[in-house]
């Protein structure tokens, strides 16, 4: 009977430790989920150019952006691999882009595909990425992220998470 008894403990304990580890979880979740913003600091990309040179299809972006709150204090980066999948005869460049943001609570990761309107200078209208997933705090996480280009661009999340 004492092997009973100390399953039983040993059960009772393991469940009460399960309990208080998704109740933590949820409470972190709802920390960090919902909508804020950040904003981009420095970026660095690199270009590589497939045949033919010069911008064509299949010429790929990576990068990354450093992000900070709003007094400037580092929150996170934010990752991306970029294909140019059309160019238009106006110089109009189409990306599909694959991205991952680097919190400290976790990650968020999610795609889009956006429109360069000026290849001199990389800016784009505004973007807005499809949050499909993340881990930590924003595992099961959803959502859009929308990027407004600019010398300080900014990242507004609206996220939910479950």
């Amino acid at each position: 009977m004492r092997k009973s008894s100390l399953s039983m403990v040993a059960g009772s304990a393991l469940s009460l430790a399960f309990t208080i580890t998704v109740s933590a979880s949820a409470q972190t979740a709802d920390l960090v989920c919902g909508s804020f913003g950040l904003v981009g600091v420095n970026k660095t990309t690199n270009i590589i150019d497939h045949p033919p040179e010069g911008d064509s299809p299949g010429d790929i972006r990576v990068g990354l952006r450093e992000l900070a709150d709003q007094d400037g204090n580092p929150a996170g980066a934010l990752y991306f691999v970029s294909t140019l999948a059309q160019l238009s005869d106006e110089g109009e460049h189409l990306f599909v882009a694959d991205f991952q943001v680097d919190l400290p609570d976790g990650l968020l990761v999610g795609s889009t595909n956006f429109q360069r309107v000026n290849d001199t200078t990389q800016e784009s209208a505004p973007l807005v990425i499809v949050i499909t997933g993340g881990s930590g705090a924003y595992r099961g996480a959803s959502g859009v992220l929308e990027i407004e280009s600019g010398d300080r661009p900014s990242y507004s999340f609206d996220l939910d998470c479950r």
